[in-house]
């Protein structure tokens, strides 16, 4: 081995000892299997849960669902940080700030009705009606969020 290999291999060595962490394998399928159902009791379709590590790049915890009510538009968030503990972490704090499933079912319903409103208006069709419960639902959710952060 030359020199220069050498040194590369012993500089190596040196930086996945200095990053090493008690986390193996089972630890971290134990932590990721658990995800997916975090995310479907926050009203998440298909969850999907991965965990990524490759040469010279930082530990990514990947989230991946179906968005909406669409079929094969996925939603994705990487979470990295510089140790798999902490990748892993950063995924379940994203998921626990993710609205109730209630919240995200109301979320859907309001894009899709929305949809619906700027279609009718693009044609030309009356959509007062529509617009209107469309805008009484949209005061209920901000009265109602409203209400829960007093309570809490």
């Amino acid at each position: 081995m030359t020199k220069r290999k050498s040194y590369i291999a012993a500089a190596a060595a040196q930086s996945v000892a200095e990053h090493a962490t008690s986390m193996n394998t089972a630890d971290i399928q134990t932590l990721i299997n658990a995800l997916p159902a975090r995310m479907a009791d926050k009203g998440l379709r298909q969850p999907e849960v991965s965990f990524r590590l490759v040469a010279n790049e930082r530990p990514v915890t990947v989230l991946c669902w179906l968005k909406g009510t669409e079929t094969y538009n996925y939603a994705y968030q990487h979470c990295g940080a510089d140790t798999p503990q902490d990748a892993l972490d950063a995924a379940v704090k994203f998921i626990a700030a993710l609205p109730s499933a209630e919240e995200t079912k109301r979320n859907t319903f309001l894009a899709a009705l929305a949809k619906v409103v700027d279609l009718g208006n693009e044609l030309g069709q009356d959509v007062g009606p529509l617009a209107s419960e469309m805008k009484r639902l949209s005061e209920n959710v901000i009265t109602d969020q409203r209400d829960q952060r007093r309570a809490a």
